[in-house]
Parts: C-alpha cells; structure tokens; sequence
C-alpha cells in the first residue's frame, strides 16, 4: 500500500545518493560543488616517495588487493596527486572517471581519512578502493553504504540525518514538503532512527552492486 510506496521511494533516493556512475574525466577548469581547491606544491618540492615494498606488503594485507594491484593502484595515485605531496583530495579524485560525479566523495573520503587531513594517503585510498572493488564482500559494502550516513556514528541515521542528505544530493527533484513526507512517514517505523539491522533490510544484492567500481 502507500507505506510500502513510500519505501520504494525511500530506496530508491538512498541508492540515488550512494550508487557510482561513469563520467567524463573531470578537468581543472569545470565547475563542480565538489571540488575545493588546494594548493599546488611549491615550485621545485621534491615529491613524496613511492611506498617500500613492506609498505606495499602491509596495504596489500590490509586490502583485497595483492602486492602486484597494489602497486598498479599507486601508478594511478601518483596520476592523481597533481601536486606530488603523497596525497589525493576531493579535487584530484574528481579527476578518476568513476568518482567524478559521485555525490557522496567527500563522505567516502571522511570515513577513510584517519587523519582527518581532508586528502587520503595512498594507503587510505587502497582501503577505500578495496570496499568499492568487487572483491569486497557484501556485508562489507553495506556496512560502508550505512556508514555514510550514519554522520554521528552512534549506529542509528535519524530523520534529520537522512533529509539532509537527500536534500542535498536530490536538489529540484522533490521539493522540501515532498522529501519530509517520504522520510517522516517512512520513520515511523523506525522511531528511534534506522539501525544496520534494519538498514540492511532495505536493499538487495542488485543495489550493492551500484557500489562497485571496476578497477
């Protein structure tokens, strides 16, 4: 009946927020909400070096990957580190056909940056490829989906949470008292917010692989 329209509808907008899509390779001079400049190296900074071959040894443990793809994906990092510091952000990773117009960057980038710097080194990014590779179970890919949204950390995304993002990412399509309908009505039958649980009930393999890059 109408709830269950209006959960169709509610996975249908959280797998609109989440799912990766092919784009042209993005170029320094398109616009973009994502992107925020940052500094070039200063002329003449010598560049970071490439990892060691126990480094590659550990980020490969660490992976999905093997010693050989991990050192196949720092070719590409240091593509995409324009500026030779050892680190990637949101405007170098918009420049990855697979990335660049995908919504939630800057959250994938978060839930992976231990540092808090707001660029990835290389080995935060072969974590955060490793979970987006096909490789990655699906327990593993649903728990990273659940992750981007639940911005508190506390296990649950609470309405608030959930129209924000929708909101955000949604733009024209739905207006305000249209997005409040859905989520509200959809809340009601999570009165203490979404849980994994229940998160996890919402979606189906089909949608889990929408979050596969082919890499």
């Amino acid at each position: 009946g109408r709830r269950r329209n209006l959960l169709r509808e509610l996975r249908r907008l959280w797998w609109r927020t989440l799912a990766l899509r092919s784009a042209p390779t993005a170029t320094p001079s398109t616009a973009h909400p994502m992107r925020r400049g940052r500094t070039a190296g200063a002329p003449g900074a010598t560049a970071a070096p490439p990892p060691s071959a126990s480094e590659y040894a550990e980020i490969a443990s660490k992976t999905y990957f093997s010693d050989r793809e991990v050192q196949g994906l720092y070719a590409r990092f240091a593509e995409l580190d324009a500026d030779g510091d050892g680190l990637v952000g949101a405007d170098e990773l918009c420049s990855m056909p697979e990335l660049a117009m995908y919504p939630m960057l800057r959250r994938m980038m978060a839930r992976y940056n231990e540092s808090r710097s707001g660029a990835l080194s290389f080995g935060e990014y072969a974590r955060a490829l490793s979970t987006l590779s096909g490789k990655a179970t699906l327990a593993e890919k649903l728990q990273f989906a659940f992750s981007l949204y639940d911005l508190r950390g506390d296990g649950t995304a609470k309405a608030p949470e959930v129209f924000n993002l929708f909101k955000l990412f949604t733009g024209m399509q739905h207006s305000d008292e249209k997005l409040q309908q859905i989520v509200a009505n959809v809340m009601q039958r999570y009165p203490k917010g979404i849980t994994f649980a229940d998160f996890e009930q919402l979606f189906c393999v089909a949608d889990v692989a929408k979050m596969t890059l082919n890499l």
